[in-house]
């Protein structure tokens, strides 16, 4: 290889490596600008959908109007991160429609009043919803679990989390104790005994059974890999024996000191 082709070489190779680097950089530059825009957007929409939840709420009545009040004092609330979420969820919501939310954003709307009124009702519904759905979500985690369990209580595996269940109902006083008999029944016959008491008791008072089904199941996670000797039969508990006191103290030598 000539000393010409050598330098052209590494010339060009040179310039190749220059060019990588400078597109990393500006890959960087872009990444880093782009959450810099999107938090900016972000802290926009946040501001933007307060202002229309205040004045929708003169339109809106009873409990809705309520309701848009402390969604009013939740949006005020969030951090930066969960602004961040709102701002997707609502970017891909209005991503999913064709929207974009820079038109409202940045009142490129202004001059379309209709368009720009429906849109803001949109928007600001699903940004209610998402509030109100995360309001619920421990009752919609409770209802989808019991839902669940009745699909097949005495699914394989589920004695454990059934007797537990059944134990706390009774301490609620949500069930009577089981009788006598039941403890010379046969594992199946508790089983079912113990699961027709529990859907008795969800048939009284859901919300109760559902928050102690909640209980139990954390703490069954909690347990997971420790075992108990019989945990799915109810078993009577044994009343503690009173010791006897002794008739005299033991000598080191065994034999007993005789009383007078």
């Amino acid at each position: 290889m000539t000393s010409f082709v050598k330098a052209d070489f590494y010339k060009t190779g040179f310039n190749r490596f220059s060019t990588n680097i400078s597109d990393l950089y500006q890959g960087i530059q872009e990444w880093v600008m782009g959450k810099d825009s999107e938090k900016e957007q972000s802290q926009k929409i946040q501001a933007w959908l307060t202002a229309v939840a205040s004045a929708k709420k003169e339109h809106l009545s009873g409990s809705l109007a309520d309701d848009v009040d402390t969604f009013i004092s939740w949006l005020g609330g969030l951090s930066s991160e969960e602004t961040l979420q709102l701002y997707d969820q609502l970017d891909t919501f209005a991503d999913a429609q064709g929207l974009d939310l820079s038109w409202l954003l940045e009142d490129e709307l202004d001059n379309d009043i209709e368009l720009k009124a429906g849109l803001e009702d949109a928007l600001f519904l699903h940004g209610l919803a998402l509030w109100r759905t995360g309001q619920l979500q421990d009752e919609i985690n409770i209802f989808v679990a019991i839902r669940t369990w009745q699909a097949d209580p005495l699914k394989k595996g589920q004695a454990d989390l059934n007797q537990k269940l059944f134990r706390a109902l009774i301490n609620q006083e949500l069930t009577a104790s089981p009788p006598p008999e039941l403890f010379l029944a046969s594992e199946e016959e508790r089983q079912t005994y113990i699961v027709k008491e529990i859907k008795q008791a969800i048939e009284k008072d859901k919300q109760t059974v559902g928050q102690l089904f909640k209980r139990v199941s954390t703490e069954d996670a909690g347990e997971s890999g420790q075992t108990d000797e019989n945990p799915t039969s109810p078993e009577p508990e044994e009343p503690v024996k009173e010791s006897k006191p002794q008739q005299g103290n033991k000598k080191s030598g065994g034999d007993e000191d005789k009383t007078t």
